[in-house]
């Protein structure tokens, strides 16, 4: 059975999210040698004691050598020359290894020869490995009869022992070996490169000849680095843009599955015409994944820790960690695994935080967050509740402002935090009420320890707020979805610079990004599964209950009852007496909000005549009298036109016919509207 090369100490292969927590960069200047692929499955890295246990045997009986010919030249001679051999033989298959790879590595059209060339290769080693065993025992007999009649009886029992010793060593190291039934696959995850004889040049062709099949000249391919079976990642220098249609086509040529090409450019630090790609042959975490990356008690992490949610998909399976002490944003389609599988992961943690109570609203009519109920503060599945429930988070923020005199409200000392997670936000979000009641928070809750964590279906026509809200999140995470909410989350063409959510290709999978966390290159996640019957979410609130969490209630805080929310310019400006509007709002749950979606229809109608007329473009003026607000200002037209569902808004420079708004794709929100009535 052909051996894995041994790993090289001197290549630190880490990915650069993870160098910091995983090992010490490489030392400059330091010689970095490519790294091969295995032929072998993940059985491999068992076999790595058993390669050194025979090379150390073959070093030393090399090293012996000249002094034992010395003594006994006639008795030792036979054995140097079969190690000498042996040695040779074993670099032959590892020329034989490095063949395989690169032919496994080529483009499509050689892959099957490549694979009949692995399998030759161990047919080869196999039958060599057996003749050798043959003509090395047939060398020991004739080697003990001459011990036998021409040395003495301890010299030759010396000599005997320790040539049978060796033969059984190389006969129990040279074994085959697979992985026991009860282990888990993800421990035989590489920690560095493997080094061995592939080198960059190789691959470095191999690249470039997909690039030319795909119409994109590369200047230069900078570095190449193997992770074992799971893939490779290649730094390739070029000024051509690639889209979406040449990562397609990038995996065709070298034959890997759709979404296993991943895509990274423009980080800091780094030229604008470096483009860092990921080829990931197979999942590491897959199907193996463990059902959470970690358990833990009630009451026994803090809230201002960063939780790990996931694991890297990029040949090491790092985690992947986020602060939960700030507003969350969690966006996925369905079936792509944002309720049992992220939102589930991001509750586990937040309830065993001691400094945290979390307070849930669902108004999607699943158990999504009834599971954890025993675990939450509340947990509400009705419209007029969850409005109360926000307008106490509300009283929370400012009534803390108070206390502290506008200070930072810090959680463990001053109180908990106070987490709200709203699952299907965009039922809240579609309430005119409930939408300013989230822009409030979203503003107000930094300053009070006061959180929101969002989950919906999409980022687009307002689903998670209005843009307030969405510029209040700090952290945002995407599992599959659109590809206009990966530019919605990320920025414009953030899919071009590799945060590629829409082309996620299983459910758990995500980006995450978070805002003031410095630079980060984009890289692929996968939450932790859970069952869908919730027996591990069972087990977790069965461990838990009984700790009693943190109330809310502190005697300096009695004032929040006190807080009167009418006292707000805004809601007098924006939508009049606050008890009209709760009216309304109770109408608008209980017609399921078609009233309101009608009045958005007919507003954006006279909106898109108003840019129609003008180029694209609606004056200021013009849209004030057409909105009934005559002290209409820029700014709240470019807000209500976020809120109608306008993704992109901006605002022009004054010119001789006044200041205007320019809003994209009126029109599609407008046929999305009336399609929804």
């Amino acid at each position: 059975m052909p051996q894995p090369a041994e790993p090289d100490p001197r290549v630190n292969d880490t990915p650069a999210a993870s160098r910091s927590r995983a090992q010490p960069p490489p030392a400059p200047g330091g010689h970095h040698e490519p790294a091969t692929p295995s032929v072998e499955d993940h059985r491999t890295d068992l076999n790595r004691p058993a390669l050194k246990l025979r090379r150390l045997g073959s070093d030393l009986w090399l090293a012996a050598g000249p002094v034992l010919l010395r003594s006994l030249r006639w008795a030792v001679s036979p054995l140097v020359g079969i190690m000498i051999a042996g040695r040779e033989l074993h670099d032959w298959t590892r020329w034989t290894e490095q063949r395989a790879a690169v032919a496994e590595l080529s483009a499509e059209q050689r892959a099957a020869r490549g694979k009949a060339l692995a399998e030759e290769s161990r047919r080869r080693w196999k039958t060599v490995r057996h003749a050798g065993y043959t003509l090395f025992g047939a060398i020991l007999i004739g080697h003990v009869w001459a011990l036998a009649a021409h040395a003495s009886a301890i010299e030759a029992a010396v000599w005997i022992g320790l040539a049978v010793a060796l033969l059984a060593t190389a006969s129990w190291v040279g074994r085959p070996r697979r992985v026991p039934a009860g282990r888990d696959a993800t421990g035989a995850v590489p920690e560095i490169a493997w080094h061995g004889g592939l080198g960059e040049r190789q691959l470095a062709v191999s690249l470039k000849e997909a690039f030319d099949l795909v119409k994109v000249s590369p200047l230069k391919v900078e570095s190449v680095r193997v992770y074992g079976a799971f893939g490779w990642i290649a730094t390739v220098r070029t000024h051509a843009t690639i889209t979406r249609d040449h990562v397609e086509t990038l995996e065709k040529v070298l034959d890997r599955r759709e979404g296993s090409v991943l895509l990274s450019r423009g980080s800091k630090g780094q030229s604008a015409a470096q483009v860092r790609l990921t080829i990931v042959d197979r999942d590491p975490l897959e199907p193996a994944t463990p059902p959470s990356v970690v358990i833990r008690p009630a009451r026994s992490v803090s809230i201002t820790q960063p939780a790990d949610v996931g694991r890297g998909v990029h040949g090491h399976g790092h985690p992947i960690s986020l602060p939960l002490d700030r507003h969350v944003g969690l966006v996925g389609a369905t079936g792509s695994g944002k309720s049992i599988g992220g939102l589930w992961t991001l509750l586990d943690h937040l309830t065993c935080c001691f400094d945290n109570v979390t307070h849930g609203i669902d108004l999607s009519g699943k158990a999504t967050l009834r599971l954890w109920s025993p675990l939450l503060g509340t947990v509400t599945d009705s419209p007029r509740r969850a409005l109360s429930l926000l307008e106490d988070a509300l009283r929370y923020c400012i009534a803390r402002a108070r206390l502290l005199n506008e200070a930072t409200f810090l959680p463990g000392v001053h109180g908990p935090q106070l987490s709200l997670v709203i699952d299907e936000v965009s039922a809240v979000a579609d309430d005119p009420y409930g939408r300013w009641l989230l822009e409030q928070i979203a503003r107000k809750g930094r300053g009070s320890a006061v959180r929101l964590l969002l989950a919906g279906q999409t980022a687009r026509n307002a689903d998670l707020g209005s843009r307030p809200v969405l510029d209040a999140l700090d952290v945002r995470i995407a599992l599959r979805c659109h590809r206009d909410d990966v530019s919605v989350l990320f920025g414009r063409g953030a899919a071009e610079r590799g945060w590629a959510a829409d082309r996620i290709d299983g459910a758990g999978k995500f980006y995450a990004h978070v805002l003031d966390g410095g630079d980060q290159a984009p890289e692929l996640g996968r939450f932790p599964r859970w069952d869908d019957e919730g027996r591990a979410v069972t087990s977790r609130v069965e461990a838990r209950t009984g700790q009693v969490p943190m109330t809310l209630d502190m005697p300096t805080l009695d004032a929040a009852a006190a807080v009167d929310l009418r006292e707000f310019a805004e809601v007098r400006k924006y939508y009049g007496d606050l008890t009209e509007v709760r009216a309304a709002s109770a109408t608008g749950h209980g017609d399921g909000g078609q009233d309101r979606r009608r009045q958005q229809v007919e507003l954006l109608r006279q909106l898109k005549t108003l840019a129609d007329a003008n180029g694209g473009k609606i004056k200021v003026g013009d849209a004030a009298g057409t909105l009934g607000q005559p002290g209409l200002d820029a700014q709240r037209l470019g807000e209500i036109l976020t809120e109608l569902g306008a993704p992109t808004v901006r605002t022009s420079h004054r010119g001789e016919n006044g200041r205007f708004v320019v809003a994209d794709r009126v029109a599609e929100v407008l046929t999305n509207l009336q399609q929804r009535l």
